[in-house]
């Protein structure tokens, strides 16, 4: 019997690290579009390289819609208008399985270039946004994906 128990605690752990480094995936919505004449400024959000959570995929939300799924190591850049815009980060699990979000607010002005690094943490990960050289540092470092 009390192998029984083991085994079943064993399988348990298992899964939890299994879902823990390989994430959860899901259907996002395409980056809304933004005509030539209207995109003004750019957004480039880059998640930092770590072993913690290096198996997950985070959200990236873009004033509320989900646009784009971020792997470590990765960054992508998107083409925003001149205004407010909310630019986050959502996840399921930390030491709650439950979904969590950051989001921070940024105002984008006529050819500028704003850069934000996602970190995890140990509710989910933060998003925040750095300097410019903060971020040709990063970027050296990092992979490019292309959003459609």
């Amino acid at each position: 019997m009390k192998r029984i128990k083991s085994l079943g605690l064993s399988l348990s752990v298992v899964l939890l690290l299994s879902v823990g480094f390989t994430g959860c995936g899901g259907l996002i919505t395409p980056v809304p579009m933004i005509g030539v004449n209207e995109a003004k400024g750019n957004a480039i959000i880059m998640r930092n390289i770590n072993f913690v959570g290096a198996g997950v995929y985070y959200v990236v939300k873009l004033d509320g819609k989900n646009i784009a799924h971020i792997r470590t190591g990765e960054h992508f850049s998107i083409p925003l208008s001149v205004g407010i815009h909310n630019i986050g980060v959502k996840c399921f699990g930390g030491i709650f399985p439950i979904w969590h979000e950051d989001t921070v607010t940024t105002e984008i002005y006529n050819k500028t270039t704003v850069h934000f690094v996602i970190s995890p943490n140990i509710i989910c990960a933060d998003i925040k946004l750095i300097d410019n050289k903060e971020a040709k540092l990063r970027l050296q470092k990092s992979n490019e994906i292309i959003l459609n």
